[in-house]
């Protein structure tokens, strides 16, 4: 695959889990009440080494 390409694929997966957190974050602000991490936010700050709260237990387990 072209750098180019995987650059662009990568630009749209941030932009996602950014877009994603805002969303989160608008609803925590206007219900007051806490949200989960997504599964697929979690796999990609692991992936990339991104450092975030495990200890809370505040990601959406997939499992099903």
């Amino acid at each position: 695959m072209d750098t180019s390409v995987r650059y662009q694929d990568e630009k749209e997966q941030v932009w996602d889990a950014i877009h994603t957190a805002v969303e989160l974050q608008r609803q925590v602000l206007k219900d007051g009440t806490e949200t989960l991490m997504p599964e697929d936010m979690a796999q990609y700050m692991s992936a990339n080494d991104l450092d975030y709260d495990m200890t809370g237990g505040d990601r959406v387990e997939t499992g099903s």
